[in-house]
């Protein structure tokens, strides 16, 4: 599978909340980044944890290198069409989170191979 490239590498999936029986995007697929500095599974934004219907069950802090900010976690499935793989992991929000970003636990699925020279990727499922 292809990935998109623009100021970092982005790869097309479907965030679903199984047990509300909710995804976003309604239709097709959104672009999330991939962020391997993340090791959590997915952050989303806050708009897109209530249009799934998530329920925050824990509180979380994410440490990055400038701050650490409080968020909330929920149970969420990353469904990836063209590999035919879904993966369940946690998705944690917070207020000001703006962008998909998907991070090393929901990438251990996959085989990434990026070309930073030509600014191409593609991404394989795993094959133990």
């Amino acid at each position: 599978m292809k990935l998109f490239f623009y100021d970092g590498y982005y790869m097309p999936i479907i965030i679903v909340n199984p047990l509300a029986g909710k995804r976003y995007p309604d239709e097709g697929e959104i672009l999330a980044l991939i962020d391997t500095g993340f090791n959590g599974f997915l952050i989303i934004s806050r708009d897109i944890f209530e249009d799934l219907g998530c329920i925050a069950y824990e509180k979380a802090e994410i440490i990055g290198i400038c701050c650490k900010v409080e968020a909330e976690k929920s149970p969420i499935r990353v469904a990836i069409p063209e590999l035919n793989l879904t993966i369940d992991g946690e998705c944690l929000t917070y207020d000001n989170a703006k962008e998909v970003l998907l991070g090393i636990e929901a990438l251990s699925k996959l085989k990434l191979i990026l070309n930073g020279c030509k600014n191409e990727g593609i991404a394989v499922r795993c094959n133990y």
